[in-house]
């Protein structure tokens, strides 16, 4: 003989199931990104066109920055460069996918494991910028470094 479950078990795990998957789509406005309407964050730089995962080209001529990221790290932690100087900042993955940003410029390098992207970027105005890894866990891990515009 059958045992026949109450309707509402099967109603309360769909519920369960549903509420679990919302909850790994990610808060309303997914996509957006951080520092939107009333940012204070320095102006956007001078750099090659973007679309998508694309790095700016590099500049010719220009001063090179390497960057290693890895372990939830950039080294160096600090970079500077002069205002209005251009540079080709080189970024190297050694472990997993990693990608470096410029906190309020739209600057973005992307890289995978064993992988260098080099991107082109010159920075008018003065002041210090925030760098980080947007990698899902990475920054929240500490993955940043300072870019110093003088």
């Amino acid at each position: 003989m059958r045992t026949r479950r109450p309707r509402w078990t099967d109603l309360t795990a769909a519920a369960v199931v549903a509420l679990a998957l919302s909850a790994c789509a990610g808060p309303t406005g997914a996509g957006e990104e951080p520092g939107g309407a009333g940012d204070d964050s320095a102006p956007a730089a001078d750099h090659g066109e973007q679309h998508g995962d694309e790095a700016p080209a590099p500049i010719d001529g220009a001063t090179e920055l390497t960057v290693a990221a890895s372990s939830f790290r950039f080294d160096p932690a600090a970079l500077s460069v002069d205002a209005g100087q251009p540079v080709n900042i080189a970024l190297t993955s050694s472990d997993v996918l990693h990608d470096l940003n410029v906190e309020g410029d739209g600057f973005h390098l992307l890289a995978a494991a064993g992988e260098t992207a080099t991107g082109g970027l010159t920075i008018d105005e003065p002041g210090t910028y925030t760098v980080y890894c947007s990698v899902a866990g990475h920054r929240e891990a500490g993955m940043e470094a300072t870019l110093v515009v003088e």
